[in-house]
């Protein structure tokens, strides 16, 4: 019966579901090696309020999508200020 359920040109057994952690060691060594850096850190309370905030403002459902955007934002504002002339 699996194997009818099955779509053509997929082998046998590659929907087989892994255990939660290694999944997660998977996924974590396959961003690694795609060069994702992988950030572990608190944050302190002041700026955790700031990333809450933003969150809000910027209608975003996660933490790494505010921070991500965040990075783009002060990364462009950055080059900007490079060529502006002094």
């Amino acid at each position: 019966m699996d194997e009818q359920k099955r779509r053509p040109g997929r082998p046998a057994g590659s929907g087989e579901q892994l255990p939660p952690a290694e999944r997660s060691r998977q996924s974590r060594q396959s961003r690694a090696a795609q060069g994702a850096t992988r950030l572990d850190f608190f944050l302190d309370p002041p700026q955790a309020g700031q990333l809450a905030e933003l969150m809000a403002q910027w209608d975003m459902a996660t933490r790494k999508e505010v921070v991500q955007h965040a990075l783009d934002i002060v990364h462009q504002t950055v080059a900007k200020n490079r060529k502006a002339p002094v």
